[in-house]
């Protein structure tokens, strides 16, 4: 198979992740904690910043982790998955949008629109995630997922290279001010991710048949209750993706966290928010080929070394980003995390849509997420409390190591022939 030879499902699900990664990569590590900590918060502790920054993210991840088991399983009874799609993905892009509407003192509305745009995306990705086993065969799935992570940073990229730009030079857009800039950005990432979201809502169109045999919403709630019920009972006969899970619920964590908070940790150092958007505008754009070279080391080493590669990396960068000093330090661990985050987050959904059910995928996926997203209310208030405990923002950014320490821990305990595909052949 060639690497790009894709059908117009598989396309058009790479695309969303083109629209998806704008919002992820200009608002929520992007110009979100800057513009949180320079407008929102002007004139408070960094610390007490950071802290009101993790409460919005745990806060978002919290309600994700509650409800996408249940938002999986409904969506599995009632079948069409582009309504829910299109309606997670128009919440957050409307919140996203509104927070250009937001003024200096309007901090906790601005918290509470981040929050709401955060779970309506996630939401959304776990309705994506899914519907991997409904766009490809099972064989092309490492491929896809690692295209659609790959294509996600080039897309993201695109858009916040332009965001930077208008930013800077904010008179080119006809806009007065790097204020007006960021606001502006808001309003474009909204629109990007709508442009991008249209392909896989016209691909993935439910026929008439399906359409006619689909519960009612009620009904569906009732079915996903029940769904989730009988998986609890037979949680027996998955330890294999329990214990993929208990390893993911960790090393994500810490890729999460820094994701969500390099920025800030950047600023509490004292780095300018320039040199801190040039450091992400690499990790978009070098994380592209490093992503897609992620396919090959998965084919060469399996599944499980290949995530051990990108744990390794990650925990070093963590070291690193301790004895950080300079700007410059900052570029190289941007570039060590454009080299392994992609990699990392697009073989552990693959690998885990090979271990799953079929039938029941977005509610495998509704569990994936809040395992994810349980991590993720973890990691950012364990970081934040440390820094207030401490007032050390560079120990709280140490203790990210002990996340990904415990991922790769849980991870040996996986028996499963999606995890170990390769690693005879390997040894042999």
């Amino acid at each position: 198979m060639k690497l790009f030879q894709l059908t117009k499902k598989e396309w058009s699900w790479c695309l969303y992740d083109v629209g998806n990664s704008a919002f992820y990569t200009t608002v929520v590590a992007g110009f979100f904690p800057v513009f949180f900590k320079q407008y929102w918060n002007q004139g408070v502790d960094p610390t007490v910043s950071t802290y009101y920054l993790s409460v919005a993210s745990s806060a978002a991840s919290a309600v994700v982790a509650l409800s996408a088991p249940l938002v999986g399983a409904m969506v599995d009874s009632y079948g069409n998955r582009r309504l829910w799609l299109g309606m997670f993905s128009l919440a957050g892009i409307i919140s996203c949008v509104l927070l250009a509407t937001l003024n200096a003192e309007q901090t906790w509305a601005a918290m509470w629109l981040f929050a709401i745009a955060s779970t309506g995306g996630a939401l959304a990705i776990t309705i994506y995630d899914s519907l991997i086993t409904k766009v490809t065969s099972s064989d092309r799935y490492h491929t896809l997922s690692l295209l659609g992570y790959a294509f996600g940073y080039l897309g993201g990229g695109v858009l916040f290279g332009l965001n930077v730009t208008m930013t800077l030079k904010p008179e080119w857009f006809l806009l007065v001010s790097s204020v007006q800039a960021v606001k502006a950005s808001f309003i474009t990432v909204g629109l990007w991710w709508c442009v991008f979201l249209w392909p896989l809502l016209v691909a993935t169109k439910t026929s008439s048949a399906e359409q006619s045999l689909k519960p009612s919403v009620w009904a569906a709630c009732g079915s996903g209750f029940r769904s989730l019920y009988q998986t609890a009972k037979a949680i027996s006969q998955y330890k294999p993706i329990v214990w993929f899970l208990l390893a993911y619920w960790f090393y994500i964590d810490g890729v999460g966290t820094v994701m969500r908070m390099a920025v800030d940790y950047g600023m509490s150092l004292g780095f300018s928010s320039s040199h801190l958007m040039g450091a992400l505008l690499l990790v978009q754009f070098v994380g592209f080929p490093c992503t897609i070279g992620f396919i090959l080391v998965a084919k060469k080493v399996g599944p499980r070394n290949g995530l051990y590669f990108g744990i390794a990396i990650y925990s070093m960068l963590t070291i690193g980003a301790y004895f950080m000093t300079s700007v410059s330090h900052f570029y190289l661990l941007a570039a060590g995390v454009a080299l392994a985050q992609g990699g990392l987050q697009a073989l552990s959904r693959s690998t885990f849509a090979q271990m799953i059910p079929k039938h029941k995928s977005s509610e495998f996926f509704g569990f994936y997420n809040t395992f994810g997203k349980f991590a993720a209310t973890f990691g950012p208030i364990m970081l934040g409390w440390v820094a207030l405990a401490t007032g050390s923002n560079r120990l709280s950014i140490l203790s990210i190591l002990v996340l990904f320490v415990l991922g790769g821990v849980f991870l040996r305990f996986v028996s499963h022939p999606a995890m170990t595909a390769g690693e005879s052949k390997q040894n042999s």
